[in-house]
């Protein structure tokens, strides 16, 4: 089996001494291995890891590599689990790991109220882990469903709103974080979180690069010509 690094094992042993954690080191410093061990020392059999669907693959592949065919989790997409947010509720879970959980801080989505609503999975299981680089990449708010389900908060959505971020009255919108109140949010934060740069731990790393290439078009549309009118729009435009 492959090994952890050492501040590796920090964060293994920080998931698995807490019943509610966010580990929200920088991309690629291994949040998911961080989280597939510290499964393994919380002696968990029964596993959910709800995550986009394009990491279902990647969660499956890197549990193997680091587990072999131990106690399998069951992995799915948060939209898959929309879908048979029945089945999972009638379970009762050792761990649920919500990695990228900044997908489910909308309070008013369906993913967020399945997880942190009333009666949702926060409710049936003895560890809820949170993972993610970005847990909060709009605003303070989208930290609001987390933070009230791992008991950090207990004012309500627009007392946390009105608190710690610019709210626009008028049109009752939500326009960025107060930062007079980020020093007051990180102590919130340091409760249940766990925070390491990859330039902190692991120096060696190359940073991301990222790179743009252009593609040629097969075909090439004239878009100073007339609009067709009469043809329908896509179901999607619509509405």
């Amino acid at each position: 089996m492959m090994q952890l690094r050492p501040y590796q094992v920090v964060g293994r042993d920080f998931l698995a001494s807490r019943r509610f954690a966010l580990l929200a080191d920088e991309m690629r410093v291994g949040k998911t291995a961080q989280a597939i061990l510290a499964v393994a020392k919380a002696g968990a059999r029964r596993t959910l890891v709800l995550c986009p669907a394009i990491a279902v693959p990647v969660w499956r592949e890197q549990w193997v590599q680091w587990r072999g065919l131990s106690a399998p989790p069951v992995v799915m997409s948060y939209e898959k689990a929309l879908i048979e947010q029945d089945r999972l509720l009638a379970q009762e879970w050792d761990v649920i790991v919500l990695d990228e959980c900044h997908f489910a801080g909308n309070p008013e989505a369906k993913r967020t109220k399945m997880i942190y609503g009333k009666g949702g999975l926060a409710h049936c299981t003895q560890y809820l882990w949170a993972l993610s680089g970005t847990p909060a990449p709009k605003h303070a708010a989208e930290l609001w469903p987390m933070l009230r389900a791992f008991g950090v908060v207990g004012m309500t959505y627009m007392e946390f709103v009105r608190r710690y971020c610019d709210f626009n009255e008028w049109t009752q919108r939500i326009e960025g974080t107060k930062v007079a109140r980020i020093p007051e949010l990180k102590t919130l934060l340091a409760r249940v979180m766990l925070r390491r740069k990859r330039v902190d731990v692991a120096p060696e790393m190359p940073a991301i690069d990222f790179q743009f290439l252009e593609v040629e078009p097969t075909s090439k549309v004239d878009l100073r010509a007339d609009v067709d009118t009469e043809r329908p729009l896509p179901q999607d435009l619509e509405d």
